[in-house]
């Protein structure tokens, strides 16, 4: 087997758990939301394209500590730069968002209770919908893995933390 990564802001959970599988239960302790991890599916989706630096976001845990934390109990040093490291928020231009262009909303909350992951819904919805149509998914933390796959894809989004565990993130299709 190869060195095992370096444990940093832009590792993917999954890589940080199959190389560290020791790690996954300070992963939880710390960002709670990752306890669903141990559905196949979930882990083979969310943990696949999701960073640490996302998981942070996700868990509201300071990222420096969230990446220390793990460094210590894999027995490695303290990263250098951790207080200098932050936490890219997406800074999408929110000039197209009017609510009278949510033309279709999905609670992805019961999908994700039961271990299935809302990524194809939401583009199958997006793919059907008119140019300058919204899609409102409700969540209970910020999707931001598929916020990215879906600026990636050339759509517009951005979430809005409504209350404890309820967020509505906005997909604009252009």
């Amino acid at each position: 087997m190869s060195e095992r990564p370096d444990i940093i802001p832009t590792i993917k959970i999954r890589e940080l758990i199959d190389a560290y599988p020791g790690l996954e239960e300070t992963l939880v302790e710390m960002v709670p939301e990752f306890g669903k991890l141990k559905n196949p599916l979930l882990r083979n989706t969310v943990a696949r394209i999701t960073t640490l630096q996302q998981a942070a976001i996700i868990g509201k845990v300071d990222l420096g500590m969230l990446i220390n934390q793990l460094r210590k109990k894999a027995g490695l040093s303290e990263a250098d730069s951790a207080s200098a490291l932050s936490v890219d928020k997406i800074k999408a231009d929110h000039n197209w968002f009017n609510e009278a262009n949510i033309k279709d909303t999905l609670d992805a909350r019961p999908m994700l209770a039961a271990g299935r992951h809302p990524v194809d819904e939401v583009f199958n919805r997006l793919s059907k919908m008119n140019s300058g149509g919204i899609l409102k998914l409700i969540t209970g933390f910020v999707p931001e893995p598929l916020i990215e796959k879906a600026i990636e894809k050339g759509y517009k989004a951005f979430a809005l933390e409504e209350a404890t565990e309820l967020v509505s993130t906005y997909f604009y299709k252009p």
